[in-house]
């Protein structure tokens, strides 16, 4: 069934076959899209129990036939050698079609980086114009891509991970989108768009239409083990021929891709807000009112926007880079902001549940302390 689209951005997710580039979770089944959700490091002593996994954090795996998704368990899902990330980024390494030059992948970020930098990735566009299906991979996680060593074996594999060393105090989020072929040109042509002084010497108005660099650089991965190390390289490519970050704007400021790409885009009245404000920052319960209101339900997403919540620009503390995955009947909302405790919102959890009820008790299960959503 095809969903008519508004003329704003927007991902056409519909269900894929196997045989098609998408979302696939660690079973390697097709998925709409999938959620991994890293929670940070929580203070609070009812929180003591979801400290199983001190190096990597908590991880939740959520994805669009979760009969309950407010009822959340740790996971070590990224530990697993065929966890969601890797099974989703294996087809474009793992077979001759896929290193061929029907595939596209574009890596970018939101701010400039060097080897040595600290430059935060946000995403991979992954497209074959063989199935005319892609993936759209969000995330927030530093040096996302890296290998993992089996304690047992000694073996180096892709994990789909690089856990950044400070995601205990701030957690991470990963958010898969399947998409169709009609919205690839529309997702570079916001990318091109939105920024065009900083971004079309980086991108190219058309690039999407151009597979070449991308083949050269693949080609030459013949084992999954090297997926890393190819994406590596992709990143740190000549600039002159592919650059694939988009770098910080004029006068120094930062370009952050969710704001500046999605937010000219944002138009609803409903929406999850994923935070609230501090219990204990009695200056900021007025803020209290835009943090929890709309209605709410996972299935189904039809379109990605920025949602601003309770985002104050001229409050250093008050960063919010939230992304909202657009359903047919309300949003799941992927927190990824500044999580760290001390500041004035409570740390981020992902909102991905059904009625009120259920979201004042995903708080509580989550975050360990009253939030402003009454049951």
């Amino acid at each position: 069934m095809r969903i008519d689209l508004a003329a704003n951005f927007a991902l056409l997710l519909l269900p894929l076959t196997c045989h098609s580039f998408s979302c696939l979770d660690g079973n390697g089944s097709a998925r709409d899209w999938w959620l991994i959700r890293q929670l940070p490091e929580l203070s609070d002593s009812a929180n003591i129990r979801y400290r199983r996994h001190e190096k990597h954090g908590v991880y939740y795996f959520l994805h669009q036939d979760d009969e309950d998704p407010d009822e959340l368990h740790p996971t070590n899902i990224l530990e697993r050698k065929n966890n969601p990330l890797m099974t989703t980024l294996r087809p474009f390494y793992g077979n001759a079609s896929a290193r061929s030059s029907d595939t596209f992948l574009l890596a970018y970020n939101d701010n400039d980086m060097t080897i040595n930098g600290r430059g935060i990735s946000k995403g991979f566009i992954m497209y074959s114009k063989k199935t005319g299906t892609g993936v759209w991979l969000l995330h927030s996680a530093k040096s996302f891509l890296g290998e993992f060593e089996d304690n047992h074996s000694h073996k180096k594999y892709f994990s789909a991970s690089l856990v950044p060393d400070d995601v205990l105090l701030k957690g991470q989020t990963y958010l898969c989108l399947s998409f169709l072929e009609d919205q690839l040109p529309k997702m570079i042509e916001v990318l091109n768009t939105t920024r065009p002084i900083e971004t079309y010497w980086h991108i190219g108005q058309n690039l999407w239409k151009d597979f070449g660099f991308v083949t050269e650089l693949t080609s030459s991965t013949d084992t999954e083990n090297e997926i890393m190390s190819t994406m590596w390289r992709l990143q740190i490519a000549d600039k002159s021929r592919f650059d694939v970050f988009l770098r910080t704007g004029a006068g120094g400021l930062k370009f952050d891709v969710y704001k500046s790409i999605l937010a000219p885009y944002y138009k609803t009245d409903i929406f999850v807000q994923s935070s609230v404000p501090h219990p204990e920052s009695a200056e900021n319960v007025e803020l209290s009112k835009w943090a929890c209101f709309g209605e709410y339900k996972v299935h189904n997403i039809t379109q990605i926007r920025y949602g601003y919540g309770i985002m104050l620009v001229d409050n250093p503390h008050l960063k919010d880079d939230s992304k909202y995955a657009y359903t047919e009947s309300g949003y799941v909302c992927i927190s990824d902001y500044d999580r760290r405790p001390e500041h004035l919102l409570s740390p981020g959890v992902v909102v991905c549940t059904r009625h009120k009820r259920r979201m004042y008790n995903h708080y509580v299960r989550t975050q360990g302390r009253r939030s402003y959503c009454e049951p």
